[in-house]
């Protein structure tokens, strides 16, 4: 277990949430709360945030509703090789 003032001893841009507090949100209201703890913590170390494990809407709702900055999983996309990933943004980036 990594304690949180591990964020400032390295230069991070960045952090990842723990699959399993995606997985009980929204129901649970443990989870949201430490969520958007780790949320605050990491925007006032101007750090962004992403949430992982996505797959289900009602998950994706909850982490736009804290203001998460990134999300991935399963319900965005299966996992992808890096040639198809580089060929979806290109056409992305095409529009």
């Amino acid at each position: 277990m990594t304690g949180l003032s591990t964020l400032a001893r390295f230069p991070l841009d960045a952090v990842k949430t723990g699959q399993r507090m995606i997985r009980e949100l929204p129901s649970k209201k443990r989870e949201a709360t430490i969520l958007a703890a780790i949320i605050a913590v990491a925007h006032n170390l101007k750090m962004a945030v992403c949430a992982d494990r996505i797959e289900t809407a009602d998950q994706l709702a909850a982490v736009k509703e804290q203001s998460c900055d990134f999300v991935q999983g399963n319900l965005l996309s299966s996992p992808l090789d890096t040639g198809e990933m580089t060929r979806r943004i290109d056409i992305e980036l095409a529009h």
